[in-house]
């Protein structure tokens, strides 16, 4: 590497350095050199570390740039990928909206009610006939509402369909206990078509 003859270099400048400093150093010692040997040591180990160090630098930096290459492919590909998708599912709801079968037809709503978990409020259940009209519309009016909400748009006419399933013979105990309504009430609410 290019590092070597500086390294050279350097230790070469730190130990003229290092004697000219300790050969004016004269207090109490026999001769300035006496420690020339450990002065060098130290020199040549500083000298060694500090190539070693910029060494694992160099590394540690090439290292990182092939980190920072790999993930700015891998964003790449993911973004890639993205578009990709996202035109896939455009052209589908394309393909989706130009179907003639879905434009000619009439669309179907079907709502199921579990009638054992939700039952109706008994000022609809006591009105009989008019309160099962009273809740198909509420019902309708709210499926309408939701639809709208999730941006469903249906042009022409739709179908809803109200499905209500319960245990006839708990739902009418229950409502007799409770005396919420009368059993010809309950039949007609319905009774609704």
């Amino acid at each position: 590497m290019a590092t070597q003859p500086l390294a050279e270099a350097n230790q070469q400048l730190w130990d003229e350095t290092l004697s000219r400093l300790l050969s004016g150093y004269t207090s109490g010692l026999a001769s300035p050199l006496a420690d020339a040997p450990v002065r060098l040591d130290l020199s040549t180990i500083t000298v060694k570390r500090n190539t070693e160090l910029e060494n694992r630098v160099d590394e540690l930096e090439l290292e990182l740039s092939v980190w920072k290459q790999a993930h700015a492919v891998a964003l790449e590909a993911s973004e890639r990928s993205n578009k990709a998708h996202n035109v896939q599912v455009a052209s589908l709801n394309k393909q989706i909206s130009n179907l003639d079968c879905f434009q000619n037809q009439y669309p179907l709503i079907l709502c199921v009610i579990n009638g054992d978990e939700n039952i109706f409020i008994r000022e609809l259940l006591v009105q009989g006939q008019q309160g099962g009209r009273a809740a198909a519309q509420r019902l309708t009016k709210s499926i309408a509402e939701y639809l709208s909400n999730e941006d469903v748009h249906i042009f022409g006419r739709l179908s809803f369909w109200i499905v209500v399933y319960y245990n006839k013979l708990e739902l009418e105990d229950l409502l007799a206990t409770s005396k919420t309504c009368t059993m010809e009430q309950l039949q007609g609410f319905f009774a609704v078509s």
